[in-house]
């Protein structure tokens, strides 16, 4: 599990032939995930494909961040690329949390992610 998005091992169907692909589904989306990398590589990836899939669908940033007062934060980005070597949410070009960790690491900054409605 990455994110709460179910992962299956064995796509039958194309574009995905290899019977030990790693498959992310996200509502109506679906993606290799890229093992080849390594794990972290793997996670940065998704966190990333992820990402852009909610933005695209909620034509918004996420995850948006703010504080107590719900002041406008920053909007944390995975490292598009890969290129830092580890699975983390980027806050203003900074580390900011692990990619598994997302919700926990609000709460104890005292942060809150923005409500995709509001």
């Amino acid at each position: 599990m990455i994110l709460g998005v179910a992962a299956r091992r064995g796509a039958a169907t194309p574009p995905y032939p290899r019977p030990d692909d790693v498959i992310l589904f996200c509502g109506g989306h679906e993606f290799p995930l890229q093992l080849q990398g390594g794990a972290e590589y793997a996670c940065a990836y998704a966190a990333w494909m992820l990402q852009d899939d909610v933005t695209g669908e909620h034509r918004r940033p996420w995850p948006e961040l703010t504080d107590a007062d719900g002041r406008f934060v920053g909007v944390l980005v995975p490292p598009a690329d890969g290129s830092v070597g580890l699975a983390q949410w980027q806050l203003n070009g900074q580390p900011f949390c692990a990619v598994g960790h997302l919700h926990r690491a609000c709460g104890a900054a005292g942060l809150t992610i923005k409500n995709l409605t509001d």
